[in-house]
């Protein structure tokens, strides 16, 4: 904040780029001294963007969060955060002349049920271990026809794995690096499913025409903003709402369709030249506020 302030005091212009909000992955794991510490610092996010001179967004919140700290409008540009997808999609569309039941069948999967796929680092906030306990109540309460593939590593491996034991419908499938190989993953799914912290996989997902399934929550990235419900996705209210969106989804292929469909349609505006060009038009802007 004070080299930001020699800045604007000799003519200079200052460009922030960020999430727009403070974002905390263990927001509900702090402490009281840990959750003041992150208002401290949320507030001072504040006086940084008040005190620049141009601010480049994630998303469209994050541009919304800077005008609601003091940010005008015409001084945010909103780059719609992403990855490079371009291979994504040219596996998407190599998965596409597969055949979907041939490739069930190599996995073990059932022909007609509804897969749910994880994808990501096994971690607790990603609250892989609520997917799976509500795919076994809903197929033991309801018959739910649900199988779950679970993609990536991390330190949740061996909980998870126990959480799961004994489930022959629940597959790890450890991390998968190869595009063509994970295309693979996801033409035989029907959904990503993350239950907590989500991020860049909101990308990931759309690159390949599947939905995201969630829950809302703080910890979310700014990524979350590309989720609309019932368009491409379901944003569950909470965890105890998440099993009745899973049900619902499992018993409607018009449903899974046209989330589908939304999927697709949304990935077109997350193209990394977009955003470099949008990057380059808030830089340029900047810049010449800052001459005059």
């Amino acid at each position: 904040m004070a080299l930001a302030s020699v800045f604007r005091a000799r003519g200079k212009p200052v460009l922030l780029w960020g999430f727009g909000r403070n974002t905390d992955i263990n927001l509900y794991q702090r402490s009281r001294l840990g959750l003041a510490l992150g208002r401290a610092v949320s507030v001072a996010q504040r006086r940084m963007l008040r005190g620049a001179t141009d601010f480049l967004a994630y998303t469209e919140a994050g541009a919304r969060h800077a005008a609601a700290a003091g940010m005008a409008a015409n001084r945010i540009t909103v780059l719609n955060n992403t990855i490079d997808i371009s291979g994504e999609i040219a596996a998407h569309a190599e998965a596409q002349t597969l055949d979907r039941a041939a490739l069930r069948d190599e996995l073990g999967l059932s022909s007609d049920s509804v897969v749910l796929l994880f994808i990501g680092r096994l971690n607790e906030p990603k609250r892989v271990d609520a997917l799976i306990e509500m795919a076994r109540d809903l197929r033991r309460g309801h018959g739910a026809p649900i199988e779950v593939l679970i993609v990536g590593s991390g330190p949740m491996e061996t909980h998870l794995r126990a959480v799961a034991a004994g489930e022959a419908w629940c597959r790890f499938l450890g991390p998968i690096q190869d595009s063509a190989a994970l295309s693979r993953v996801f033409r035989v799914s029907d959904a990503v499913v993350i239950p907590g912290y989500v991020g860049l996989a909101v990308n990931h997902a759309f690159a390949h025409g599947r939905p995201i399934i969630t829950c809302r929550s703080a910890i979310h990235s700014p990524e979350i903003d590309y989720i609309e419900h019932d368009v491409n996705g379901l944003i569950l209210p909470s965890l105890p709402e998440f099993g009745v969106g899973l049900l619902r989804f499992a018993a409607s292929a018009e449903l899974r369709r046209s989330l589908a469909a939304g999927a697709l349609k949304t990935r077109d505006k997350l193209d990394l030249q977009r955003m470099v060009e949008a990057f380059d038009n808030g830089v340029r802007r900047a810049i010449e506020r800052g001459k005059s």
